[in-house]
């Protein structure tokens, strides 16, 4: 589209403050205010910008010092991106197809056995205890449906930054089922972020207390019958942390980024050229 302004003041158009008001003003004014912020774990949680370090542990008891209220404000960040951010999604699929790939398979073999020809004499039999733990296996994974199962287990993993599956004793085979990471804590005094540990050590735990959403009621679980697996902190820290974490605050720079782009090149598509002509009408342009 080609504009032409004749040479009367009511019709002259100033090409360079056009510009600077429909496309280098608000780039600017974005790059400031990226500038000035500070560096804080609430600007991180809330979407403002900012630049600076993330807060350094002391140890791991203390946790990068977030307390379990705002671990799960993280974790909610962290599920919102993961809905409204294709970015962020995009990389949570990344990582479950890297680690996972098409799924993993587990199988039994006589080998497994070690070398007593007693054992490999009843592997080969056809009531061998082999194929029993290879039917046992198969019933397993179809009652749990294992398939699925791992791969919602490495993107809660990521997401999230922990995992909690919780092991039930049924007749025909053990039940497995997801706990929500919110509902892993206690109004117990002295057990923090939900898990009672060994008071001489922070890696043996003795058992998880889960919330009931209905009443509000708090059950304590043993630990041989939950599985914690953490993701983004060390061994000994008691609850994981997702690992989008750190680039909250540039997943949303780049999903306005893309938006801010995408209205750029729309506006200069629709102005081909802005033309002014002095010294006649716009009745004769």
């Amino acid at each position: 589209m080609i504009v032409d302004q004749g040479g009367s003041m009511g019709d002259k158009i100033d090409l360079e403050k056009l510009i600077i008001d429909l496309l280098i003003r608000p780039i600017a004014e974005s790059y400031q205010r990226v500038s000035e912020a500070t560096a804080s774990k609430r600007q991180v949680l809330s979407g403002e910008d900012f630049d600076g370090w993330l807060p350094v542990t002391i140890n791991s008891k203390y946790f990068y010092d977030f307390t379990l209220t705002e671990l799960k404000e993280v974790r909610d960040v962290s599920r919102n991106l993961s809905i409204s951010s294709e970015l962020y999604k995009n990389c949570l699929l990344h990582y479950r197809n890297y680690i996972i790939g098409d799924g993993i398979q587990i199988s039994i073999y006589k080998e497994d056995l070690g070398e007593d020809p007693v054992k490999l004499a009843d592997a080969l039999d056809g009531d061998s205890t082999v194929k029993k733990m290879r039917d046992n296996w198969k019933l397993f994974c179809r009652k749990n449906r294992m398939h699925l199962r791992l791969l919602d287990w490495i993107n809660r993993r990521k997401r999230d930054g922990e995992v909690f599956i919780r092991l039930f004793n049924t007749p025909d085979a053990p039940t497995v089922r997801f706990i929500d990471p919110n509902f892993i804590t206690s109004d117990k005094t002295g057990v923090d972020y939900g898990i009672e540990f060994d008071k001489k050590d922070l890696e043996t735990v003795k058992r998880y207390w889960i919330q009931n959403p209905d009443d509000s009621t708090y059950k304590s679980v043993a630990e041989e019958d939950v599985i914690h697996d953490k993701d983004g902190v060390d061994i000994d820290a008691p609850r994981g942390f997702p690992v989008g974490y750190p680039v909250f605050t540039n997943i949303r720079r780049v999903d306005k980024l893309m938006v801010n782009v995408s209205i750029l090149a729309q506006i200069q598509s629709a102005i081909a050229l802005i033309r002014k002509h002095k010294g006649t009408g716009q009745a004769k342009v």
